[in-house]
């Protein structure tokens, strides 16, 4: 073989691998996507953040969290919402990934944080402030 077949077997090479790369990708980002598990994620975390950060001293605030529960059970996540109060920010994760993460300005004490079941077996978010 000469020079010239070499440069050009490994020029298609190089061009398959990332045709191969580039396609993987896509379909990864299609799928996740198709789930709706970004949209859910990225509600759910800024609409937390934005109601820490109006609410006043002395209020107290419950949300309900069933169809983000519901979804994250769909997907085998068993904690889909994290408050962070070290870093002040909502972490929601629905879908296998590193979820969508919203700050908020607002100081809380881990304690005025609670995540229960209500009577009617629907998990509530509960904060005081």
């Amino acid at each position: 073989m000469d020079k010239k077949a070499t440069g050009f077997f490994a020029g298609t090479i190089m061009f398959l691998i990332l045709n191969i790369v580039f396609f993987a990708a896509l379909l990864l980002f299609i799928a996740r996507a198709g789930t709706g598990a970004d949209i859910v994620e990225e509600t759910y975390s800024k609409q937390i953040a934005l109601v820490i950060d109006n609410m006043k001293p002395g209020i107290e605030i419950s949300m309900p969290l069933t169809d983000l529960y519901k979804k994250a059970r769909a997907n085998n996540i068993e904690n889909p919402l994290i408050i962070d109060t070290s870093t002040n920010r909502v972490i929601v994760r629905v879908a296998a990934g590193a979820g969508y993460e919203h700050y908020y300005f607002t100081k809380l004490n881990s304690e005025n944080i609670v995540i229960n079941d209500d009577v009617s077996g629907q998990e509530v978010l509960t904060i005081k402030m």
